[in-house]
């Protein structure tokens, strides 16, 4: 598993979320050092979770002839120029994951599971919560620390609220939506957001 990213701190976290490689692209391309990592073939799947023009292409580039390259991050306004020949002649496929393409019913209460079970590291995301009225401070920080941890603190710090007040069903369906943005781009890519994309298979 291979993790990119322009930031060091979040390359530690790939590493403890368990990417057996990590790349800093913040000194350009990472492409080549991919493909030195996996015999100059690619990688056989490609997450890219930030949704730019050029992290799309990468995703296309690092994976082998028949890879799979799967955009997590919204994309962006303006209309992609794309060298059709990147998929045409690796015979590579090309695909979007709206939320992890997730399925609530079935996926939530598995997810929901292995966190029990200690499988799935959630605990270790939230950095820090808020309460209510201070939402506004959160969103600040969460333009300054990334997509996904300053909303998970106010989502929590919320649930447990209302529940304190009586409404032990909010807290459960508060927590299926929120694992649905956030989870399910987990196991579809990791951490959705978190690293320009993931590649997996050397």
């Amino acid at each position: 598993i291979i993790a990119v990213d322009l930031m060091q701190s979040k390359l530690e976290y790939a590493r403890q979320f368990g990417a057996t490689h990590t790349i800093d692209a913040s000194g350009g391309d990472p492409i080549e050092e991919i493909k030195e990592l996996t015999d100059g073939l690619g990688a056989d799947y490609a997450f890219e979770a930030i949704g730019t023009a050029a992290t799309y292409e990468q995703a296309i580039r690092a994976v082998r002839k028949k890879g799979k390259a799967v955009w997590i991050g919204a994309p962006p306004r303006q209309p992609l120029t794309l060298d059709a020949g990147l998929v045409f002649w690796g015979e590579k496929t090309v695909m979007g994951s709206n939320y992890g393409s997730a399925r609530p019913s079935y996926d939530m209460p598995r997810l929901l599971a292995l966190y029990r079970s200690g499988k799935l590291k959630l605990d270790e995301l939230i950095i820090r919560t808020y309460r209510l009225e201070e939402v506004n401070e959160a969103f600040a920080a969460q333009a300054l620390a990334g997509i996904g941890i300053a909303v998970g603190g106010i989502l929590q710090q919320v649930g447990i609220e209302r529940t304190s007040a009586g409404n032990a069903g909010f807290i459960t369906g508060l927590l299926s939506w929120f694992l649905s943005g956030l989870l399910s781009g987990l196991l579809s890519g990791f951490l959705s957001g978190f690293s320009p994309f993931f590649l997996a298979g050397l």
